[in-house]
């Protein structure tokens, strides 16, 4: 039996790696150059030992000289970077400037230490190098023991080093011109701003911003240290850090040189271009609208949200139009109507690729009906209003089925959307009792109709409030982790009534609004319509049992009922929700009794007009809008103030008692504005004031406080108050005075008295006319998005000031120690560079949101007051444009012009391991690598760089491989088994009665094409298979056989059957192959044997299972 498979013919593809490695790109090296034009500095020594201790920690070898002849070309290929040490003057010739600036543009690190700052001062490409200009580059020196802040808490040079480190003995230099905003800062230090009373210095920005006296008392003392920047493909870091030998006893400034030695050899990445202005753009979204009689595009903009998907929803409070007729006269029925509108603008509409003031991207999405279109004076019959559609938030879930938002707004009349008629939802706006309905609805979006859904507003929370009088009504919204709502609102109470004079606590009754059905000029007093006067916000922030001048938290249930209510549409978060419980539980004596509302999460504020959740740490930041005093005042307290705070915990604030919660205020008697400052003993819960302490009662906010306000409804006895963290005004940023034996401040009768009459915390801020708006927490975003604001900003928290040109703009940096406890920032980075006052004015930003995106995106009002709408209301986003962190992969790919090889390199990817992967499949790694590629055309190549401390970067490169042509030559095998058996085998004559072994042989010839062949032989006999017969006789022993070739030499004699016999096994093809076939049968002296033959036909078969 014969069995022939198939035979299959492989082509073989070879590939060609080389793994050898650059000498540049490999090189653990670096260069010290200790060379100057100028006296050596005794602190080389120093530096020198603590440099080559740090290259050796990072695996780096460190040569030291002095010989400007080692700046050249062909010896720089061989360092990762170069440190000059106080290296100052012209010490580099004409060829060793430009051989250098090669190096460094080329992918080079440069790092320089001390008097390097005045290394070839006057050539353009050294000022690039190192980030500062002048004639003079320096303006002065001085030794001290300075506090230092290490800002960029990400960068390999900084990131792990203290915030602030204290005392660090060291030279320093103030600098011609400032580099801040040219170069990304790492440190700066804290030089001649003024202390503090206890001797703790402040920080500042660095940007000079002050003139005349406010200048001379909040000093710009704040001087940058250190800092880096890219240059072309290379890095450059310098450090004022390190020009005395002691300095070098810190480990701190040996750990800043260890990173800033790594980052500059490309061992490890980092981001230096995060605080350079020019990495950043600004683009108006949201085009201007087309008349004065429509509004498409924008509305009398003030408050926004953006969604997971990029789309930006923003509102418009009440004005309709640029050129709407605003109804201010009370006697006539449509007093204060107006559009509270909203928007969204959507990237993936209109032209792609152009986001500037394209209409196709922009939707109106409604406008509801309501009051607070009413321009006019600040307080009374004549007053404009705040009211109007306000706060406007998102579901936490918007883009994932759930596509609804929260509304908090003023409807005009009770219907939905604010409509008159319809399903009536609430009481809208009453002009005959001169208040109104604010309401807080959730409405569902129809994403295709870019409208609300009719019908779908539920009411989640309503209550009635005083709109009679002006001003301060808030409000925004935000979510936590949990799906609770936070709410701010204003405390509903003018400037007039208190005059300038000190905290909004007047309780004259000619500062109520008039009774039900009376006359516009009228007032009600405390009897017949208590709760209404607009002068006293001890009736509203310092009332626990109303929701004006509050922070109101809530859980809005999935299914809201059609009452509004605890239970109903929304429940009170528990104790183990985020940031704690509200200040009264619904359980708590203080609701039970009627006196305190279990909605109430913080009190005591006074305009607050922005509020954003952490989405980290659920950490509440919110600001708010503080008095109108003009100027300190020794009889009232604190001149205006605005407040600040990050807190994660139910409190008071102290509004209208005291300012940042620890600054109190004089209390007042009622009398005509400003009323009548009450003297020691006139007021329960006050203490005296004045230097001797027995000059006025002032309210004490170091404890709890009396609310004995006639128009208070709620708890005698407040919580006392807990402080904040930014509070600035005309007096200068986070001020403090000296207090008396009660701890009552002693306020000058000046906002410009020098410390420490008034000392100043935060000399950065300041502002004669102040509205703070908070901008949240800025986290970046996880992924690849190429405009987001880089992850030095993540974690400060920004804040600007609606009202002011020159008033705070900033991205502040907590101590985490402090920072819930009405800390002041370790350091505030100024915005101005970035968002510059030129483009916005004075008066403008009114809310900011980070996207999904990293974008910060901003919304600009139209004036400096509110009830303004024109052109200046607009959509904006900031976005980053200074690229990756550096350094990067940096493929590069060299096709050969004859043939499909190409050959790889790294370029200045820097790194310590490279990972190549080719688009046909192939690998390689190293440095440098080559590959041939099957196919010419376009083929693409992917480096992954692994760096020091293990973060990887990829990038494509994609070239063009030369055409190539293939042809095949060869023939074909057939499939082939072939065997072939010599003469029979024969035994010779057997010996009866006698016990022996014989044998007999015969030979084979093999011939397989096959992978896989076996020789076997069976006996087919059905009588006695394996046993030699005579007859119908057969012999008692099997019949044994084995085979051998010259591979199979040691193979074993195995009895024969009628299953067939192994012999031989082939492995591979087989040719002529020739085989000896051995046999062997016993016979014993007892055996029978018959006369005649004894023999068996057997089959021998070469077989295959290989097609």
């Amino acid at each position: 039996m014969l069995r022939v498979g198939l035979i299959a013919i492989a082509t073989l593809i070879a590939v060609a790696v080389l793994g050898s490695s650059a000498a540049f790109a490999d090189s653990g090296k670096v260069l010290v150059f200790t060379g100057t034009a100028g006296s050596p500095n005794a602190a080389d020594s120093a530096a020198v030992s603590a440099i080559n201790a740090v290259a050796a920690a990072n695996g780096l070898t460190a040569d030291a000289t002095s010989d400007a002849t080692s700046i050249n070309t062909a010896k720089l290929a061989g360092y990762r970077a170069v440190v000059f040490v106080n290296s100052s003057g012209d010490v580099l010739n004409a060829a060793q400037e430009a051989d250098l600036q090669s190096y460094v543009q080329g992918g080079g690190g440069f790092v320089g230490i001390g008097e390097t700052a005045l290394l070839e001062q006057g050539n353009t490409f050294f000022d690039t190098l190192l980030g500062l200009t002048g004639a003079s580059r320096t303006s002065g020196s001085t030794s001290s023991a300075t506090d230092l802040e290490f800002l960029d808490r990400v960068h390999p040079a900084s990131k792990g080093l203290p915030i602030l480190l204290k005392a660090h003995s060291d030279d320093y230099y103030t600098w011609t011109n400032n580099p801040t905003g040219t170069v990304h800062t790492v440190a700066r230090a804290r030089l001649s701003n003024i202390p503090l009373p206890d001797g703790s210095s402040v920080t500042n920005d660095a940007v000079s911003r002050f003139t005349g006296v406010t200048a001379q008392n909040e000093p710009q003392g704040e001087v940058p240290v250190s800092w880096c920047r890219d240059i072309q493909q290379g890095r450059s870091f310098y450090t004022d850090l390190g020009r005395t030998a002691d300095a070098y006893a810190d480990g701190n400034l040996q750990k800043q040189l260890s990173g800033a030695i790594s980052w500059a050899a490309g061992l490890v990445r980092g981001n230096c271009k995060a605080t350079i202005n020019s990495n950043y753009s600004i683009t108006r979204l949201s085009p201007p609208n087309p008349t004065t009689t429509d509004a498409p595009y924008a509305g009398e903009l003030t408050n926004g949200a953006i969604a997971a998907d990029g789309r930006v929803f923003y509102t418009g409070r009440a004005v309709c139009y640029s050129g709407y007729a605003q109804q201010s006269n009370w006697t006539l029925p449509n007093v204060g109507l107006g559009c509270g509108t909203i928007y969204v603008w959507d990237r993936s509409k209109g032209t792609q690729g152009n986001d500037d003031q394209d209409p196709m991207k922009v939707q109106k999405v409604a406008s509801l009906t309501v009051f607070g279109a009413k321009t006019g004076n600040e307080t009374g019959v004549s007053a404009k209003d705040e009211q109007g559609l306000l706060a406007f938030s998102l579901d936490p879930k918007f883009s994932e089925g759930r596509p609804y938002f929260y509304i908090q707004y003023f409807p005009y009349y009770g219907g939905e959307e604010g409509v008159q008629g319809g399903r009536q939802l609430g009481g809208g706006f009453d002009r005959n009792s001169y208040t109104a309905e604010r309401r807080i609805s959730r409405f569902t979006y129809d994403s295709a109709t870019h409208s609300i859904v009719p019908g779908s507003e539920k009411v989640i929370m309503s209550w009635r409030t005083q709109v009679y009088s002006c001003c301060h009504v808030g409000a925004s919204m935000a979510w936590d982790s949990a799906g609770n709502l936070y709410v701010t609102n204003g405390d509903n109470t003018g400037n007039n009534p208190n005059s300038t004079d000190g905290g909004y606590t007047n309780s004259d009754e000619q500062y109520t609004i008039p009774c039900p059905g009376a006359a516009p000029l009228t007032s009600c007093g405390t009897t017949d319509h208590p709760g209404t006067s607009f002068a006293d916000a001890r009736q509203t922030s310092g009332n626990t049992n109303v929701y004006e001048g509050k922070i109101i938290r809530i859980h809005p249930l999935d299914d809201p009922g059609d009452t509004p209510g605890v239970g109903t549409t929304y429940t009170i978060p528990g104790a183990n929700a985020p940031n704690g419980g509200n200040l009264f539980a619904p359980d708590s004596d203080a609701v039970l009794s009627g006196k305190a509302k279990p909605e109430v999460f913080a009190m005591g504020v006074r305009n607050d007009y922005t509020i954003h959740i952490d989405p980290k740490t659920d950490a509440i930041t919110t600001a708010w809008v503080g008095p109108d005093q003009g100027t300190d005042s020794s009889i009232w307290g604190p001149a205006k103030t605005e407040n600040a705070v990050m807190f994660n915990k139910a409190g008071n604030f102290g509004w209208p008692f005291c300012q940042a919660g620890r600054w109190d205020y004089r209390a007042k008697l009622p009398g005509t504005a400003p009323g009548i400052a009450a003297p020691v003993g006139a007021v329960p819960g006050t203490v005296g004031g004045g230097v001797d302490g027995q000059t006025g009662a002032y309210w004490d906010c170091s404890q709890d406080l009396e609310n004995d306000s006639p128009y208070n409804t709620g708890l005698k006895m407040i919580p006392k108050p807990q402080p904040t963290n930014v509070y600035y005004g005309p007096q200068g940023g986070c001020y403090g005075y000296k207090v008396n034996a009660n701890g009552v401040p002693i306020s000058p009768d000046t906002n410009t008295a020098p410390s420490p009459q008034i000392t100043r915390a935060c000399p950065w801020a300041n502002g004669g006319s102040q509205a703070p708006i908070d901008g949240g927490i800025y986290r970046k975003p996880a992924g690849d998005h190429p405009t987001a604001w880089p992850s030095y900003w993540d974690g400060r928290w920004f804040l600007v000031d609606f009202a002011g040109a020159n008033n705070m703009r900033h991205a502040l940096l907590m101590d985490p120690a402090t920072e819930y406890k009405g800390g002041q920032p370790v350091s505030a980075d100024s915005l101005y560079g970035i968002m510059p006052a030129s483009l916005w004015g004075g008066n403008r930003i009114i809310h900011m949101d980070w996207g999904p995106d990293g974008d910060l995106y901003v919304l600009t009002y139209s004036g400096s007051n509110f009830t303004i709408s024109n052109a200046n209301d607009a959509l904006w986003r900031v976005s980053y444009t200074g690229g990756a962190d550096t350094p990067g992969a940096d493929p590069k790919a060299t096709p050969a012009a004859n043939s499909a090889v190409v050959t790889f390199g790294v370029g200045a990817s820097g790194g310590v391991s490279y990972a190549w992967k080719f688009d046909d499949g192939g690998t390689a790694t190293g440095a440098d690598a080559t590959h041939a590629f099957l196919t010419g055309g376009p083929h693409t190549a992917t480096l992954t760089v692994t760096y020091a401390d293990g973060a990887t970067d990829s990038k494509d490169v994609s070239f063009a491989v030369a055409p190539s042509a293939s042809t095949t030559v060869g023939g074909n095998v057939p499939a082939t088994l072939a065997l072939s058996l010599g003469s029979p085998a024969a035994f010779g004559a057997f010996t009866p009665g006698a016990t022996k072994t014989y044998a007999a042989n015969l030979t084979a010839n093999v011939v397989s094409t096959a992978g896989d062949a076996t020789l076997s032989v069976v006996d087919p006999a059905t009588l006695a298979p394996g046993h030699l017969l005579n007859g119908t006789f057969s012999l008692p022993s099997a019949l044994q056989a084995k085979a051998t070739d010259a591979a199979h030499t040691n193979t074993a004699f195995a009895a024969l059957s009628g299953t067939p016999l192994n012999l031989l096994t082939y492995s591979a093809p087989a040719s002529n192959d020739a085989v000896s076939v051995q046999f062997q049968q016993a016979i014993d002296a007892s055996d029978a044997l018959r006369t005649g033959a004894y023999a068996k036909t057997l089959t021998f078969t070469l077989s295959t299972t290989t097609p």
